[in-house]
Order: C-alpha cells, then structure tokens, then sequence
C-alpha cells in the first residue's frame, strides 16, 4: 500500500507540473539539432576560438567556438518552427559551403569549409572580431605642407605723418606797373581843413583872403600831384620784397654774358632766361 500511495503522490506532482509550467515542460520536448565537426580553410583548420554559427533564413540560431585543430560542437535551434528547413553556416565572418537541414533532437558529424583545398585561388580569410585593444602613441609630425594661395588685399592703413618742409622755390618774375594810387585819407583831410579856413577867413577878415587862397592852392596842388611818383620814362625793376628792401634798377642797354650758359642777358634782368640762375649783383 505504502508504494501505491507514493506512485499516486509523483504522478499527481508531474500533473501539477505539467499543468503549471506547460512552457518547461514544451521546451523539453524540442532538443536542438546537434552538429559535431571541423571547420577549415583552404584546407589548413582555423585557429582556436573562431566563431562558427548556423542560421536559418539569415538569422542565427545557434554559435559555437571551435578548439584545436578547428573542431566545435554546435547546437542550433530549440523550436518545431525550424523542423525541414535549410541551415547555413558561417566561419567567422565568412560563408560556410555546407548546408544542411534541420531536425529535431539529431546529431549530425559535419566538417565545414571556406575555399577548395589545394586550390591555386585565393581562399576567403576568416575574420576574428576581437576587442578593441588600446589606442597606441601619437605618430611623428608630418611634413610641412605647401604654401597656400596669396590672401586678398588688407584693409588701407591710416594716414602718415605730415613730411618735413620743402625748400624754398625760385623767385618769381617782376609783376605789372600798378595803377596811379588814389587820394589818401590824410589828403582829403588836409583838402576839408582848407576848405574850412577859407569859409572861416572870408567870414572874418576878407583881407587875409590872398594869404588864404595861396594856402589852399599848395594844399591842392599837394593832393593831387603828390602821389605821382617823378619818373624818367626808364622801367624799373625791384628784388625780392621778401628778402631785399626795394632799390631802383636803372636799365642800361649793354651786352652781359651768364657764367653758366654763357647766354647774354639784360642788366635788368634778375633770373638767367636761359638757365634760370640768379644774376649776380
């Protein structure tokens, strides 16, 4: 009786379980499909710890990592959803020219390859993806490139400074002969004085009118005749106002030979017309 009871608690515990954890208990039920082999390239096996993977309908369903002499075991897929279909394999990041069809709960001895053995083309290398290492020490200096093109015009700088005085420039010629200069003011005062006296004297004492009227006649005769300079009828001709005090030159026709251009010139003249000395004095 004891061993009826304990046969009826463990089939009543497995039903428990089942009816829990109906998904383990599936799960359980779809083993993978097993692949035992060795991968190669060109016929020379890969290196240890190179990936080997079988995909379905390109996605992966199971990796493995092969030991020495590139053996591996690989399980792929747990699921019915892959019973019948078509397995690929890659080594590393390159396609396997195995396939094989998937089932459920088999073991299958497979050796994979990438490329022909004794082939005389080129085999496709096998890429392991490691980590990334550390960053290795700055290279040296490059070589100094070449010059670039000309840069456009800068902006205008500001103005100098004022440069020093120039020297002083020759003379200019002797100008025109001025106008008769009208009358003075100290003249038209001296000529309203006279006029008064004579007004004042004629008033008072008709006999000093002689003495008066002599008086206003040189008076006039001053004014108006005064400011005519006396002149001979001969041009004169005055140095620089600027450096010598005006003093009449006196043209005298007579041949004068220049000590530089040997060129004749007036006395009068002050400038050589040929060269453009000063004529000495």
């Amino acid at each position: 009786m004891p061993q009826i009871k304990n046969k009826i608690h463990i089939f009543l515990a497995v039903m428990i379980l089942t009816m829990l954890f109906p998904g383990l208990v599936s799960a359980q039920q779809v083993p993978p499909h097993i692949i035992v082999g060795a991968a190669s390239n060109g016929g020379v096996p890969v290196p240890v710890g190179t990936t080997i993977s079988a995909l379905v309908n390109g996605a992966k369903i199971g990796t493995a990592r092969t030991a020495g002499s590139g053996t591996f075991t690989l399980m792929a897929g747990k699921s019915d959803s892959y019973e019948g279909k078509t397995m690929t394999f890659t080594i590393g990041d390159s396609s396997a020219s195995e396939t094989l069809v998937w089932k459920k709960g088999e073991a299958t001895k497979l050796n994979l390859t990438v490329g022909t053995p004794g082939s005389t083309e080129a085999s496709a290398p096998i890429v392991i993806t490691g980590e990334t290492g550390i960053a290795g020490p700055p290279g040296p200096k490059g070589e100094t490139g070449e010059g670039g093109p000309t840069g456009p015009q800068g902006k205008s700088g500001p103005t100098g400074p004022t440069g020093p005085i120039g020297e002083t420039g020759p003379t200019g010629p002797i100008g025109n002969a001025g106008t008769d200069a009208p009358l003075n003011t100290f003249s038209l005062i001296a000529l309203l004085i006279a006029v008064i006296t004579i007004v004042v004297s004629i008033a008072t004492n008709i006999g000093g009118y002689i003495a008066l009227s002599l008086f206003v006649v040189t008076n006039v005769v001053s004014v108006f005749g005064g400011n005519k300079p006396e002149t001979s009828g001969i041009p004169i001709n005055y140095t620089s106002p600027d450096i010598d005090p005006p003093s009449p030159n006196i043209s005298i026709p007579s041949e004068n030979i220049c000590g530089k251009c040997n060129a004749s010139y007036d006395p009068s003249d002050i400038f050589c017309g040929s060269c453009g000395i000063r004529i000495p004095r």
